[in-house]
């Protein structure tokens, strides 16, 4: 900051006037008189808890989905060995 740099969407968690916490999207830039002298700071806080909530759900539902595919892959690569089709049939037949 010192530098004149601008910090751009840092996320963090903080506390709300109730106790519960939030999680924000940060942006700080620097305040710049007309000599380019650092006068202040600016800060823009913006609540994400619904953004990232949201994206916590996809990743669980998309990990949900990637579990449900590998299980019944699983089940049928274990039938699938099981399975024996006779070179002159069509029939499938299941050892026991």
């Amino acid at each position: 900051m010192r530098r004149g740099d601008r910090i751009d969407h840092y996320e963090t968690v903080r506390r709300h006037k109730d106790g519960s916490l939030i999680e924000i999207s940060l942006t700080v830039s620097p305040v710049i008189d007309e000599h380019g002298a650092i006068i202040g700071v600016s800060k823009i806080a913006r609540d994400i808890t619904q953004r990232k909530r949201a994206e916590e759900a996809l990743r669980a539902a998309d990990r949900a989905r990637t579990s449900s595919w590998q299980c019944s892959a699983m089940s049928f690569a274990t039938l699938s060995a099981r399975w024996r089709v006779p070179s002159e049939s069509s029939i499938l037949k299941i050892d026991p």
